[in-house]
């Protein structure tokens, strides 16, 4: 599954997982939660709005490249977004 469809099942709160060139899952949700390898850059509120954490390349939250891509495409589907702590 791509990148773009894992954000999408978020959205619709059902779970999936995307695979990088070596294996590894580097973007997942359990339909609730968004992760970027094994952290958690989005999360459902309890009135079901998406909301994603800013860990991008633009802020001082950075955390790498694929992370910043990945909160990026989030962002264009979440409801809001918010500085993480």
């Amino acid at each position: 599954m791509n990148n773009h469809n894992v954000i999408k099942s978020w959205i619709r709160g059902f779970p999936a997982q995307n695979f990088g060139s070596e294996g590894i899952t580097t973007l997942s949700t359990d339909g609730r939660d968004l992760f970027s390898y094994k952290l958690k850059i989005g999360y459902t509120t309890e009135k079901g709005n998406k909301v994603v954490k800013l860990y991008n390349a633009k802020g001082n939250n950075f955390k790498s490249m694929t992370t910043s891509r990945h909160v990026g495409m989030a962002t264009v589907q979440a409801d809001k977004t918010i500085i993480p702590e």
